[in-house]
């Protein structure tokens, strides 16, 4: 724990992600993105937000499902 937050909010964490990850459905538009920030590298500038380089890594994982979506559907029916 690098960055410290309070034992409650730590608690709904642990509580509340596993069952919004059982939960998601790509075919609805929801995508687990929760590992976007595993990197070597300190991205979290506090408890919420990230470095440029982490707003980089997001923009970059939301474009390659975009464009995965977009050549599904090229190939479609």
């Amino acid at each position: 724990d690098l960055i410290p937050v309070s034992k409650e909010l730590k608690a709904q964490f642990k509580l509340i992600y596993p069952m919004i990850k059982s939960n998601l459905d790509p075919t609805q538009g929801f995508y687990d993105m929760t590992d976007v920030f595993d990197r070597d590298e300190y991205i979290y500038i506090d408890y919420a937000h990230v470095s440029p380089n982490g707003n980089r890594y997001a923009a970059e994982r939301i474009l390659s499902i975009i464009d995965a979506s977009v050549g599904d559907r090229a190939s479609g029916p």
